[in-house]
């Protein structure tokens, strides 16, 4: 046993001897699993057992519980023996600690016995996932310092917080934007317009410039290398001088039409573009081609969006996701405008957009998308009702209605698609 290890054990001890003299809340912040002791085990669970249904805890009523299990002396013995009963935060510290040491050395050791030098690829990967999950499983460090005042709503109040966005009113940072629709609506020319936009310090509905270009990052996991050229080279085209100088260089993409599993082997490939990218956007698309499981299923749909929420915080960006309709219908009979699979989907983000067909006076208007909202926004932000294609050396998609563009939405609308995108 190593020292740390050994003075461990010894801080289980005062943990539980804090406890039965009142000192409880380091106890609680611990888990059954920071405890090597078995005799200290049993005894924190039953502790926190009785705080659960509000019982008195203390050196007897504790023995009683545990009659026949533990004997009553060693329950005293622990209590006696506390140097300091206000001090189990710190005890409790060095048993977290302990911990972390632990469940590190476990991990780097299945490692090493899973690898002897000659596996193939596959089971480099699997280990170097495995080890990371197992990593990833190592207990945060406790707060040791002196019990403070809990927070209240009064202090939450008292602090200052500014928007910070990447595109004023529109987007901020560490939003959770789902872009829903159905084949062949424009959702991909529309998604791939917003990333040049950002890239090259633009507003990607009006072209108009803003704070400066931003970090995109683009996991297709559909388009080809040669669909993805022809598409951004056209929008590009479409923007004009309107893009920063080097706005290309802002997007960093990652092409892979075969499909991704980015809840489980490629999970430590995305950490990895995410860290060399540094981005503001993250724009993944579709999101069915992103996972192995089964789109169904809640559990399945959960661990693809802890990915990204992961590397959201971590590199406080924007997530804008792409994902298809189901082929159900609505209450009107029209297919149903949500995302497909589990409905995980209608809780976790921010904004949910769907793009359906404008319908005025029941006709449809050609070359127009209504955009509607599948999921209430939690703070209202500027995203148009309508967008209709651009003409000439306009934007691809553009806001129908806006003073900006009124001229424009005045005017008959007769653009062909253009032939050298496919608009999926």
């Amino acid at each position: 046993m190593s020292d740390i290890q050994e003075t461990a054990v010894y801080a289980e001890h005062a943990v539980i001897g804090s406890a039965l003299l009142g000192s409880t809340r380091s106890l609680l912040e611990l888990t059954d699993g920071d405890f090597t002791d078995g005799r200290c085990r049993l005894i924190a669970t039953t502790i926190r057992d009785m705080l659960r249904r509000e019982e008195h805890v203390d050196t007897i009523t504790v023995a009683d519980k545990l009659f026949g299990r533990v004997g009553p002396e060693h329950i005293h013995k622990l209590a006696s023996a506390v140097p300091m009963a206000d001090a189990g935060g710190w005890y409790a510290g060095i048993v977290r600690n302990a911990t972390r040491v632990r469940v590190t050395a476990q991990a780097h050791r299945r490692a090493l016995q899973a690898l002897s030098g000659d596996e193939p690829a596959e089971v480099v990967d699997q280990t170097h996932t495995d080890t990371i999950s197992d990593l990833e499983a190592v207990p945060p460090l406790l707060d040791v310092a002196p019990d403070a005042d809990p927070p209240t709503i009064a202090d939450l109040l008292d602090l200052e917080f500014t928007h910070d966005w990447l595109v004023p009113g529109l987007m901020e940072r560490r939003e959770r934007i789902v872009l829903v629709a159905a084949e062949g609506a424009g959702k991909s020319v529309w998604l791939s317009q917003i990333g040049i936009a950002l890239a090259g310090g633009c507003h990607p509905m009006t072209g108009q410039r803003i704070d400066g270009p931003k970090r995109v990052l683009l996991i297709d996991a559909e388009n080809s290398l040669q669909q993805t050229q022809r598409r951004f080279r056209w929008i590009a085209d479409r923007f004009g001088d309107r893009l920063t100088v080097g706005w290309a260089r802002n997007v960093i993409h990652h092409i892979r039409p075969e499909g991704l599993d980015l809840p489980g082997r490629d999970r430590a490939w995305l950490m990895k573009v995410c860290a060399a990218a540094s981005p503001d956007l993250i724009i993944f698309t579709p999101a069915y081609k992103l996972m192995r499981g089964n789109p169904q299923l809640d559990s399945d749909v959960l661990a693809l969006l802890q990915v990204m929420d992961e590397v959201r915080v971590r590199h406080n960006a924007a997530l804008l996701i792409e994902t298809h309709t189901g082929h159900g219908l609505d209450e009107t009979g029209r297919r149903a405008v949500r995302p497909y699979g589990s409905s995980v989907w209608l809780r976790w983000p921010e904004i949910g957009i769907g793009l359906t067909r404008h319908v005025v006076n029941e006709m449809v208007m050609d070359d127009e998308l209504a955009v509607g909202q599948w999921r209430g926004m939690r703070e209202e932000r500027a995203w148009p009702s309508v967008i209709q294609r651009g003409r000439d050396r306009q934007l691809p998609w553009i806001e129908a209605g806006s003073e900006y563009w009124g001229a424009v939405r005045r005017a008959p609308l007769d653009i062909p698609p253009d032939p050298r995108v496919k608009d999926d």
